[in-house]
Formats: structure tokens, sequence, C-alpha cells
């Protein structure tokens, strides 16, 4: 006679764990949630799936992982690019609880499956970026091209390439766009040094006055640079913080 107990085993993993009363030395603990399992755990489980809008069926999260639930699992699991086995594992729990954190922060989260507005938008931002999002272009449809082309993005930046255009990946891409869009023609754009104090000016004057919000450049911290300015080119247009444009003194930022 073998029964089912959920419980937390020595090295404090959860599992459930089967336990065989004529011989307690069979006993076997798993890690992940499947048909059939009952109790808190599925209930958790099946109130995340539905927060993210999968269907667990009629009854809701009353903690019975039945066949809704199941095919809930699996949608879920395809959308995130998981192993579409039904099984409730690390992974898939853990994706799951991610989304449903950012979610709750109110933060996007885009992935294959996807549609409408703020996929047409990511797609627009990364072919205007140089990225390649099928002969569809910015269709509204985040479908296997898209995910090519934010995985590659990601790689390129030193995200996690988890090809889902998350809170991080959507900053990035704000921030590249702002970055292009006010690269000077014609200059090749580069990461330059600081190599003493300076202010970051509005206007490439010394009169100018400094930018607003930014305190001043300290030696070492780097800016991108956009563009030569002013009296015989001696000033750098700089992007500082991915966020602010200004003017500084060439001598004082050097290439890397």
């Amino acid at each position: 006679m073998a029964d089912k107990v959920y419980t937390r085993n020595y090295s404090g993993i959860d599992g459930y764990v089967w336990i065989d009363y004529t011989d307690s030395s069979e006993a076997v603990v798993r890690d992940y949630l499947q048909l059939g399992d009952t109790g808190p755990e599925v209930k958790v489980m099946q109130q995340n799936l539905i927060a993210l809008g999968f269907d667990v069926g009629a009854f809701g999260a009353d903690g019975s992982f039945g066949q809704d639930t199941q095919a809930a699992v699996k949608q879920a699991q395809k959308k995130y690019g998981l192993t579409v086995d039904g099984f409730y594992g690390p992974d898939t729990k853990s994706k799951i609880e991610a989304a449903v954190k950012e979610q709750q922060a109110g933060k996007d989260f885009l992935c294959v499956g996807d549609q409408g507005g703020q996929v047409k938008e990511l797609q627009s931002n990364l072919i205007y970026l140089g990225y390649d999002c099928g002969a569809s272009g910015a269709d509204g449809d985040f479908g296997a091209d898209t995910e090519a082309a934010v995985k590659a993005f990601q790689k390129a930046c030193g995200l996690d390439a988890d090809s889902c255009a998350g809170p991080k990946t959507l900053a990035k891409i704000k921030a590249e766009l702002f970055k292009q869009k006010n690269t000077q023609a014609g200059f090749q754009r580069f990461v330059g040094k600081v190599q003493k104090t300076c202010a970051v000016h509005e206007k490439a004057k010394k009169a100018s006055p400094a930018i607003t919000g930014y305190p001043k450049l300290s030696k070492g911290n780097l800016v991108d640079v956009l563009g030569r300015d002013g009296y015989e080119d001696n000033w750098y247009k700089v992007c500082v913080a991915d966020q602010y444009i200004g003017y500084a003194w060439a001598d004082s930022i050097k290439k890397v």
C-alpha cells in the first residue's frame, strides 16, 4: 500500500513522496506536479496560470490537476519556449512565476504567440535597428522570425537570450533607438572613457549650460560618442546613461 504526500525532504527540495508502508526504502521524491495530483501547490500553480490568461477549466483553481490544467500547462510551456510535456517541473514553475512577477510589476513581457500593437511596435523597432523580422515585417504577430530577431538582439547586447522581450530587452531596444537616432550622419559611433572630470553641455559651447538631471562626468566613466561638433570639431556629441544627449570637450574623452 502506498500514499502520496507532499513534503520537503532533507535537502530542502519540495516534492511528492510516495510512501510504501511495507518498505519505506522505496519512497520516491519528485520535484514536479502532474496529472492527478491535488493539494495547495496545485492550486497556487493554477492561480498563476489563470493570472497569465490560461484556462484551467470551469472549476478554476480548485487544487486538482485535471485534463484542463494539464492543457493549460502545455499552452504555457509552448508560449514560453519550454519542453511541452504537461509536467509542472522546476523550469516551468520558474518561468511561470517569473512571468507572473513581471505582470504584477506592470511590465511588458512579449513572447512567441503574442499579437497586437505592442508586438508591431517591437518589430518596427527591431527592423529599424537592423534585425530581420521576416517577410511579413511588422505585422503584429510574434512568430519564429520575430523570436529569432529578439534573440539576436539580446545576444548582441549581452542580455539573457531567452527570445522573449521582457523589461530589460525592451529598455535596451529603446536605448539603442535613442542613440542611433541621435548619431551624427556618417560618424562611426564609439564608446569613450572620460579622462578627466567634465560637464556635459546642452550645446557645443563652453558658455552653454550643463544638461539638467545628470551630474558631471568623472574620470573613468563610459559614454557613447555619437558625433563631433563645435569650433574645429573640438566637442563630442555624447549619450550619457542611455537617456541624456549633450556635448563634452573632446580632449576629455578617449576611445576605449
